[in-house]
């Protein structure tokens, strides 16, 4: 390259110069060189970079260049990928993906920057705080196909030069490496995957997993080469505390009990059960720029404190106590094992969601499985000197699975497919399940394992479970052509047939083919299968496969019949439950589920919280004098104590004998020179029981036994109901009995007779407009004069004016009606003439003339 370089300049230069005809042939020749070069270099995968590669460098993971791999007697030394002193600290994400995270804190605490440096210290605010992302810009990556993983390192090695006929660009990358914890090695996870390509979009990427599916089950991973950055806004409600720090902030409470709540926590992303609800966490709370440049928290605590959020969120507290005790050494298990091989993009170690393990903070906490976690502290399970990955699935449907059909290699020897029921305890388990006939008779029938909660006497909590153990679910055809087309951005067009290739030892599919008319598509891996089938994802990938056939031989709808719900590697919940309701211990539990393991303490825990702490007992120092001075001689003192002792019997009792005078009311001066007693060594406070007794002792010291003989306990005459005889029968008869009830209308009666409630002052104008009477009561009294007090009042805003002033029209518009139709309906009097024509013959002139006199005034009028 440096040749051609030097050529190109001397040729450029001459061009310029006259006669330079010549030079411009072997110019031209010389650029279409250098262009053939470039190209065959790009083809052999020289210059990867050109066609979308991006370089390869990842700060929390190691790689291996070509001549490393090369030297194949040379091996890569070992990492220390975590170091504790004492119990291990972990970092969990619980919330990522938020424009804004607001959060209450309960106790004091200190605000600091990322770097630990403080920002607010000792702040007790309980307003609600909230931060906010300004600016910034997400992470950059680079994308690879993950091909498998290897344990060992010859074979990664061996695996890279074969993989390599395929495809040029195959690097080996380490993962994980040696857990120390108080200067002991407990653990080495260190493994070895097998990447190819480093592209720069994931639509480049997935154009290479043609090349590697047909042995292998190769996925897209991706690794970070920058890291996002950005700025946040934290203040609280009042604004008191306001402040803008770059990429995060960290909230460091100053005690134990201090409580972070934070709202809006996204629960069970992707699943049936996904929702969001308030959690509220202990310990150290990191809020800061994700990857995708918005907020994402992380919270910082010891394991064990971890662990009482994670058994509660994945067994239900209600369960026996060896299950309990069962789950959490293999929570703990779990998450040494995978230390430093999960999360690498993120800056945390695990999440809190499903995909590592549910961790719920505080709210869920209970008293059995808080009791759990402290009473296996420290146990982790072992198989020949590492700790297992002890993964475990909710029912596994009578049969757990081999790790290697659920998950990418390396495999494990204590992660087998086994019954989930004693050895040869049924002889109709011994079913070959990868076949398609027996997994429908398997599925069909509920066979006699520990899972299948066929009992009677079963706790209504494990009873809700059997609808797990087999379970059914139906879908149209073109509800299905639509959730395969979502999960998979495939078309298939119409949907022909789902056909199982390969089954696991449990009778979980590994392998399906999906027959449509414009393509078929093949999926592996259990999980992967059961999220193409279902808008979520399917209960377990153990089922079989129905298919309504319409009258055009094509599909009408599919029905799948299952199961079991989870992958099923490891152990099983449900079983692990009933088996501790047989009498078996955690260990024998864990012995069944994961073969020839052991149990080993590797750490001691940290205090728990004082929530959870027992209350420390003060003993009293030996040979601790009182301030009193002492100048009576030993004997007296000996027959005082002996005039006690002897009717204190109980240690308790014995005691409370050693409290202090207080009152002395017999023999004040020999009382008062006499040194307190000391207790007797080994007795701590007395209980509550025995509180009474101080207190009469406290005032007559030598009279304890009368009294406490004599006079019973003041709880014990409140529940037996003694009455003394000095009350009188009257008294009796007018003390009302609890179940007594009195008529409300004789005690409103009384009291009106006794009170004289004075009226309510009115106001002027609203008071005669608007009385709190009916309508008939209205139509008494005129409403002329009463609507010219309250068209214009004065005090009244002029919003409210208007409505009042119509609704009043209103009214006497009704009153007038009304008035019309009272008058109109009174009985019609009766005319003069009808008078007259019904009046006796004497009478007649008179009442002419006097009717006629009345019609001459009223006309004069």
């Amino acid at each position: 390259m440096s040749v051609f370089g030097l050529q190109l300049v001397f040729i450029h230069r001459r061009l310029h110069e006259p006669h330079a005809a010549s030079y411009r042939w072997t110019y031209r020749v010389l650029i279409l060189s250098a262009c053939l070069l470039v190209a065959t270099l790009t083809v052999s995968g020289c210059i990867g970079y050109l066609i979308g590669e991006a370089p390869m460098y990842n700060p929390r993971s190691s790689y291996l260049s070509d001549t490393s791999m090369n030297a194949m007697g040379e091996s890569i030394p070992k990492i220390v990928v975590k170091q504790f002193s004492a119990e291990p600290l972990l970092r969990i994400g619980f919330m990522e993906g938020y424009e804004k995270i607001d959060f209450r804190i309960s106790g004091q605490f200190n605000l600091t920057d990322l770097d630990g440096d403080p920002v607010f210290s000792g702040v007790n605010s309980r307003l609600k705080w909230r931060s906010l992302v300004e600016g910034g810009h997400g992470a950059t990556f680079i994308y690879s196909v993950l091909v498998t993983a290897c344990r060992e390192e010859s074979e990664a090695i061996e695996l890279v030069e074969k993989l390599r006929r395929l495809y040029p660009q195959v690097r080996m990358q380490r993962l994980g490496g040696q857990l120390v914890i108080s200067g002991e090695m407990v653990n080495d996870n260190t493994k070895y995957r097998i990447l190819a390509g480093a592209f720069e979009t994931e639509s480049e990427a997935k154009k290479l997993l043609a090349k590697f599916s047909d042995e292998y089950a190769p996925r897209i991973i991706r690794e970070k080469v920058k890291d996002s950055r950005g700025k946040i806004e934290v203040y609280d409600a009042e604004y008191d505390y306001s402040t803008k720090l770059d990429d995060g902030f960290r909230i460091v409470p100053i005690s134990r009990e201090t409580t972070i709540t934070l709202y809006g926590v996204k629960v069970g992303s992707g699943f049936q059960w996904e929702s969001m609800s308030d959690r509220t966490y202990c310990g150290i709370v990191e809020i800061r720029v994700g990857n995708d440049a918005r907020l994402c928290a992380v919270s910082e605590i010891p394991l064990d404190q971890y662990l009482r959020g994670v058994v509660p969120a994945e067994m239900p507290s209600g369960y026996p106590p060896e299950a309990l005790m069962a789950q959490a050494v293999a929570a703990r298990s779990a998450v040494l094992a995978k230390l430093g091989t999960k999360h690498l993009n993120d800056p945390y170690d695990f999440c809190a969601n499903v995909h590592c393990q549910v961790y719920s903070g505080i709210v869920s906490e209970a008293e059995s499985t808080n009791d759990a976690v402290t009473s296996t502290g420290g146990e982790v399970i072992y198989f020949e000197d590492n700790i297992c990955d002890a993964v475990y699935s909710a029912v596994c449907g009578g049969h757990t699975e081999h790790k290697r059909n659920v998950w990418n290699p390396p495999d494990e020897a204590y992660l087998q497919g086994i019954y989930d029921a004693l050895p040869n305890s049924n002889d109709s388990l011994n079913l070959d399940l990868s076949h398609e006939k027996e997994v429908r008779k398997w599925i069909d029938e509920r066979p006699e394992v520990f899972c299948a909660l066929n009992r009677d006497n079963l706790p209504t909590l494990l009873a809700y479970s059997k609808k797990y153990f087999r379970w059914e679910v139906s879908y149209s055809r073109k509800e299905l052509e639509d959730i395969i087309k979502k999960r998979t951005d495939e078309d298939i067009g119409i949907l022909y047939d789902i056909i199982p290739l390969n089954r696991g030892v449990s009778g979980r599919l590994m392998e399906i083919e999906v027959l449509g008319s414009r393509k078929n598509i093949r999926i592996k891996k259990e999980l992967n299968i059961r999220r193409a089938l279902s808008p979520t994802y399917l209960r377990s990938a153990a089922f079989v496969i129905d298919i309504e056939m319409g009258e055009m031989g094509t599909p009408l709808a599919f029905h799948f019949r299952g199961a079991g719900w989870g992958h099923g590697v490891g152990m099983c919940q449900i079983g692990a439950a009933v088996m501790a309701l047989d009498g078996y211990d955690h260990r024998k539990i864990l012995a069944h589920y994961y073969q020839n393991v052991e149990v080993r303490s590797v750490y001691t825990p940290e205090i728990p919280r004082e929530k959870h702490k027992p209350k420390e007992v003060k003993r009293p120092k030996e040979k601790e004098k009182s301030k009193v001075k002492v100048e009576v001689k030993p004997p007296e003192v000996e027959k005082l104590r002996a005039a006690v002792t002897p009717q204190l019997k109980t240690p308790e009792k014995l005691a409370v004998d050693s409290k202090p005078v207080q009152k002395p009311k017999t023999s004040e001066k020999l009382v008062a020179e006499v040194k307190r007693p000391d207790k007797p060594k080994g007795l701590e406070k007395p209980p509550p029981a025995i509180k009474t007794a101080e207190k009469i002792k406290a005032k007559a010291p030598f009279k304890v036994k009368r009294k406490i003989t004599e006079k019973p306990h003041p709880k014990v005459a409140a529940k037996a109901k003694i009455i003394p005889k000095s009350k009188s029968k009257v008294a009796a008869k007018t003390t009302i009995k609890p179940k007594q009830k009195i008529k409300p209308t004789v005690v409103k009666a009384k009291i009106k007779k006794a009170i004289k409630v004075p009226p309510k002052p009115k106001r002027k104008g609203v008071g005669k407009v608007f009385p709190r009477t009916s309508q008939k009561a209205l139509a008494v009294k005129k409403p002329k004069p009463q609507l010219k007090a309250v068209k214009k009042p004065k005090l009244q805003p002029k919003a409210i004016k208007k409505p009042f002033i119509q609704a009043k029209t209103k009214t006497t518009a009704r009153l007038k009606a009304r008035e019309q139709v009272r008058v109109l309906s009174k009985p019609k009097t009766k005319s003069p003439m009808r008078v007259i024509e019904k009046a006796k013959p004497k009478d007649k002139v008179r009442i002419v003339a006097k009717t006629m006199g009345k019609m001459a005034m009223k006309r004069k009028k």
